[in-house]
């Protein structure tokens, strides 16, 4: 490492983090990614910035101070393999930017799940025709077909229950407090849904709440991306939610091109002649191909809107349900 400078002061930007440097001391190394070693200063690595104490423990993080999903996710991913890039794809509108503070040597999907639950709403990333995606657990999205009950195999036999996972009494989100990136401190949204006060809490972690500073009065936390993302939390538990975890059809292109957070029309067998009967949009939540028994079994949960998504809005959304449900009829 380099000799001691007082003007390279504790958290200084190491060298070789972005791009491989020559090794100063070994010749043909290098410094970098390439290598997985990079160059802190001395009073970074000693203890009380004594030059006879023992070598310090060096605390690194890393983080994207306030930076774009669709730009981190890919970042990762060509960390992990390249290969995962070459046909990556996605959807991103909505999402807020993010602050990951990376301060612990975690495997690089540790820190995709993160990314994927810390924004305005869920996210996965799935296989679709040798595809990696991004998909958003999207409330308002439009429904794709509506399925007839000609086409599915246990339509006589289905079973509708209540979503008892999908009910919550309350939720409490953290996030990070520490603006320059190296305190450990977190705060907490808490709250109460008013439903369900037997359930479970939600706890969750938020990566959209940033600080910043305008004048020496005036600083402080944005969280107007996490005030949304509870509000459309408590969307989602205002209501019982049904689901089917067997529904099962024969493979064909229409349902196989079914993916998860997909919505589908279909009235179930059990609903007949009760308040709920009729065609429920549903969102797919499992999907189990066998192809020996050329069969593909679904696991559906019942869709709720949100007024605080817009991607589309639950009018937009509705209204293409009832073109749907006019060209099926």
């Amino acid at each position: 490492m380099p000799p001691y400078n007082p003007t390279h002061p504790t958290g200084t930007r190491p060298r070789g983090i972005d791009t491989d440097i020559p090794h100063p001391f070994i010749p043909g190394r290098t410094l970098g990614p390439t290598s997985g070693v990079i160059q802190i200063w001395w009073q970074q690595a000693i203890q009380n910035a004594q030059r006879a104490s023992r070598p310090n423990r060096v605390r690194m993080f890393g983080r994207w101070p306030h930076s774009e999903v669709s730009e981190a996710i890919p970042f990762l991913l060509e960390l992990g393999d390249p290969v995962l890039v070459d046909d990556f794809m996605g959807e991103f509108n909505g999402n807020a930017p993010i602050g990951l503070y990376m301060d612990s040597a975690e495997h690089i999907w540790h820190w995709l799940e993160i990314i994927q639950a810390g924004n305005v709403i869920g996210s996965q990333l799935i296989s679709v025709d040798a595809t990696l995606k991004y998909k958003q657990e999207n409330p308002n999205r439009p429904r794709r077909f509506t399925v007839r009950p000609t086409q599915v195999l246990n339509h006589e036999e289905i079973v509708v229950e209540l979503a008892n996972d999908f009910m919550f009494s309350g939720w409490d989100i953290t996030y990070n407090v520490s603006h320059d990136g190296v305190g450990q401190g977190v705060g907490h949204s808490v709250g109460s849904t008013g439903f369900f006060p037997v359930a479970s809490v939600l706890n969750g972690r938020d990566l959209t709440t940033r600080y910043f500073r305008n004048t020496a009065t005036d600083d402080g936390f944005r969280m107007e991306h996490l005030a949304q993302r509870v509000n459309i939390f408590r969307n989602l538990v205002e209501a019982h939610r049904y689901r089917i975890t067997e529904l099962k059809t024969e493979i064909t292109r229409q349902f196989m091109s079914l993916q998860l957070y997909d919505v589908v029309g279909y009235a179930p067998r059990a609903l007949e002649g009760t308040t709920r009967g009729g065609v429920i949009d549903w969102m797919v939540y499992g999907r189990d191909v066998d192809i020996d028994g050329n069969s593909i079994t679904f696991t559906l949960v019942e869709r709720a809107f949100t007024d605080n998504w817009g991607f589309p809005t639950p009018e937009q959304a509705r209204a293409q349900a009832d073109y749907d449900q006019a060209t099926w009829e």
